[in-house]
């Protein structure tokens, strides 16, 4: 079993680093309803869940007013610019007058029912879906694990009032993880360093990609900032800064005009943990302070430039981490 967290707009600024710290693995963000909305924060949810070490999918909540082909290729559209670990998953709880074909329909669309999920309500799916062999993840509050007809059940969200009671939790039983093959040529990827200027009398530095997120510190007029490529968003980037590192809103940064001489290439690689259970550490070595613990099969991004002859540098929760090479497969 798998804890999982899922968020929507209504969870703006929550603390991934906290939910990652008690053991949740998974989190499934809301990207789009119907055949227009997009989630406005998605962009930096998806941002702050990968930072933080999780398996990160999608999720598209769906009405009538339009097929099921218009939405699900809406939602693809919008959701294929990202690296998703978790299979796209449909959201129906809408009252319509065929559930079942729209929900085989949608599906289809998106792969078929090896390649996709369905979420729906212990009711709804008991009075409206006639599917067989479709992965089902359920939402049943206020009891035990529910039986399914046909055995099918990946997932169960057992609660809509969890961490700071207003946080979706989940409990996932099947494999839902969406099979990756790299290419070698694609094994490494460039993390782009620039260099800017803060423009701003006062800055504030950000724990997230956006105003719901804590301050962690401050910059003044003039202050350099280096600047990654890796997670900075359309609206907001990524600097270094202190342990954490940290997000500076764009519009009161401009970059210098020295950036041509300050591409670095960061060797990213894919690992696979091997060990049933391996402790994520603060330095390269077993007297360091534990940070967390992955689990067999868990993958990973490590970066060479600072990993040790036995040791992966791996980016984990807001620090970053260690593990030892010898529970590791390069994938």
């Amino acid at each position: 079993m798998i804890k999982g967290i899922d968020v929507s707009s209504h969870n703006a600024g929550f603390n991934y680093a906290s939910a990652k710290a008690q053991g949740f693995e998974y989190c499934y963000i809301k990207a789009t309803e119907g055949k227009s909305y997009i989630n406005p924060e998605m962009d930096a949810q998806y941002t702050m869940a990968k930072k933080n070490g999780f398996k990160v999918g999608f999720y598209h909540y769906c009405n009538d007013n339009s097929s099921a082909e218009i939405q699900a290729d809406f939602f693809n559209s919008v959701i294929k610019k990202y690296d998703q670990d978790l299979m796209p998953c449909l959201d129906i709880e809408t009252n319509m007058s065929n559930p079942t074909d729209f929900t085989e329909r949608f599906i289809q669309r998106l792969g078929g029912k090896d390649r996709a999920i369905i979420y729906t309500g212990l009711y709804y799916y008991r009075q409206y879906i006639n599917t067989n062999g479709y992965k089902i993840w359920v939402a049943a509050y206020g009891q035990s694990k529910p039986s399914m007809r046909d055995n099918n059940m990946v997932g169960w969200q057992y609660t809509d009032s969890g961490i700071n009671g207003r946080t979706d939790l989940s409990e996932w039983y099947g494999d839902i993880l969406i099979k990756k093959e790299i290419p070698t040529d694609q094994r490494t990827e460039t993390d782009t360093i620039s260099n800017g200027i803060v423009t701003a009398s006062v800055l504030n530095v950000r724990d997230g990609a956006g105003m719901n997120y804590p301050v962690i510190g401050q910059l003044t007029k003039g202050t350099n900032v280096r600047i990654s490529s890796l997670y900075s968003t359309t609206s907001w980037y990524s600097i270094y800064y202190g342990q954490h590192g940290g997000f500076v809103s764009k519009q009161y940064v401009s970059l210098s005009n020295n950036n041509s001489n300050n591409s670095e290439s960061s060797g990213i690689i894919q690992i696979e943990i091997t060990a049933n259970a391996l402790n994520v550490r603060e330095k390269p070595t077993t007297n360091s302070a534990i940070l967390g613990v992955v689990y067999k099969t868990h993958f990973m991004r490590a970066n060479l430039l600072y990993s040790t002859e036995d040791w992966y540098s791996v980016y984990y929760g807001e620090h970053g981490g260690f593990v030892a090479k010898k529970y590791c497969r390069v994938i």
